[in-house]
């Protein structure tokens, strides 16, 4: 992979200067195959905010193959994926994180040019920075064009090729004095009974991020990921082993979206990624958990998932079911489009394919989640017996 994340080009290492546009202009994207990844330059931790460099590039994204390594320790995992940026495969991180309140804001020199980040972000920059070598990073809030509806949803469409390809994943928890202190007390739970990292859990748990609905997707997919607070850090998965062998119920509660574990604090992509790590060993998935939509979004609303933009809580989860067909195929991934549209189209779609759960409870309550005003006959239509979508185009 070589020493280290290529440099940036002559042309892209541009320091702001009194004649230079104060604002930063997104180049488009040339094919179906390209993302945005940003470098993050080395620097010294917790600088003022002017001090924050990054570059912008386009790369081709190169998923993880199919085929499955065997580690050290006898588990499979994928072959890793990288981007090719300036003609150089290299490996880079994604960002999983809040956005936070758009009132707070810092700025941020972007290809040399001022670009506004929200706070939480701004803080994470700060703390991932190393003063030894530039970082390789996928963010969202940087490598979409936010104000282009039509990237957006293109890009929606590959954020879990992204996380999936990602060298690791960093799981941001912001900056809270207590919550890395429970952090620690993970990391060194050798050291301790039971009770009090299991009390200390709990309290991470409460934490929002874990009602972030895209969350879901980025752990999921993640090949491994560093929980951050701070400068506290615990690794992910080490983190999940903990949960597990505290909560053994994670482990029972895709049995049931109603599971009263949820209401007792577990976030629910907990119970998501637990069943990952206990097949880790497969090639494949036997558990129906996770390959039914209509399941995840149950458990998505028992979960009291959030997100800023209504459409995200069904594109956050659509990449997570294991269908042949999946549903980008017939569930329309825009963001200018009408919110009805995206709940119809959804609804169609998991009448036919759901077989567990009631059609009209299920349209209800999505209808409901949504914020959407639905009559009864209009559900009925909905949900009443029709072809399947694959079945309708002859496949």
């Amino acid at each position: 992979m070589g020493s280290g994340p290529p440099k940036p080009t002559r042309s892209t290492q541009v320091q702001p200067t009194r004649t230079q546009p104060k604002d930063f202009s997104y180049s488009p994207l040339q094919s179906p195959d390209e993302i945005r990844v940003v470098t993050l330059v080395k620097g010294k931790r917790r600088q003022n905010p002017d001090s924050i460099q990054c570059y912008l590039a386009h790369g081709q994204l190169r998923p993880p193959t199919d085929a499955y390594l065997k580690t050290p320790r006898g588990r499979s995992c994928e072959a890793e994926g990288t981007v090719l940026l300036n003609g150089r495969l290299t490996q880079y991180k994604a960002l999983s994180y809040e956005w936070g309140s758009c009132d707070n804001k810092e700025t941020i020199f972007l290809n040399g040019c001022e670009f506004k980040v929200w706070r939480n972000l701004y803080n994470a920059l700060c703390h991932l920075r190393s003063p030894k070598e530039d970082l390789v990073l996928w963010i969202d809030q940087l490598c979409i064009n936010q104000n282009n509806l039509t990237e957006r949803g293109h890009q929606l469409r590959k954020m879990s090729q992204i996380y999936r390809s990602a060298h690791g994943v960093v799981l941001w928890l912001g900056l809270s004095q207590r919550v890395a202190a429970q952090l620690k007390i993970v990391a060194e739970a050798g050291r301790f009974t039971e009770k009090p990292v299991e009390a200390t859990m709990k309290e991470i748990y409460r934490c929002t991020i874990w009602r972030r609905a895209w969350i879901w997707q980025e752990i999921f997919f993640a090949r491994n990921f560093l929980m951050q607070c701070g400068d506290q850090r615990v690794p992910g998965w080490y983190f999940v082993q903990t949960s597990i062998k505290l909560f053994p119920e994670l482990r029972n509660m895709p049995m049931s979206p109603q599971s009263s574990d949820l209401s007792k604090g577990l976030p629910g992509v907990l119970a998501l990624v637990a069943l990952k790590h206990d097949e880790f060993d497969r090639t494949t998935r036997t558990s129906s958990f996770g390959n039914d939509l209509v399941e995840l979004l149950l458990y998505a609303m028992a979960d009291n998932v959030q997100c800023k933009n209504p459409r995200d809580f069904i594109y956050a989860l659509m990449a997570i079911p294991d269908w042949k067909p999946g549903p980008w195929a017939y569930i329309t991934t825009d963001y200018s489009a009408p919110l009805r549209q995206l709940y119809e189209e959804t609804v169609r779609y998991a009448a036919a394919k759901s077989y567990k759960t009631k059609r009209e409870d299920f349209a209800l309550r999505l209808a409901k989640r949504l914020g959407l005003q639905i009559d009864a006959k209009s559900i009925e239509k909905l949900v009443e017996p029709i072809l399947p979508p694959w079945r309708q185009h002859g496949t």
